[in-house]
């Protein structure tokens, strides 16, 4: 699928080794909760999510959030459901002890 002009989201936090678990457990149901809230059709439509995982040489562990929307109206609505996400507390815990860096963007070139 082409997503150009689609809304994009990537977020990467470099979290220390000590809280590789509580991000394993947050991303869990962050996807969870995206599956079962998330709109799939429409301007709202959540096209891709992807979290990915690594280190760096430092030893600190590496999630890459990557989330697609067909529009910046399925972005906002993304932001006004976490709100009422039930785990959202622990989620802004759990990045507080993380360094990110965050970038929402449109997308101007993508292939398949």
């Amino acid at each position: 699928m082409n997503y150009n002009g689609n809304v994009q989201l990537t977020v990467v936090f470099v979290c220390p080794p000590e809280y590789e678990a509580e991000g394993d457990r947050i991303w869990s149901l962050h996807a969870a909760w995206m599956e079962d809230t998330h709109y799939r059709e429409g301007e709202k439509a959540l096209l891709q999510y992807i979290v990915s995982k690594s280190a760096d040489d430092d030893g600190n562990i590496l999630f890459v959030l990557t989330e697609v929307y067909a529009s910046e109206t399925g972005r906002k609505d993304h932001s006004e459901q976490a709100q009422d996400w039930k785990d959202f507390e622990d989620w802004k815990n759990w990045v507080s002890k993380c360094k990110s860096t965050w970038a929402d963007t449109k997308i101007i070139k993508s292939l398949w």
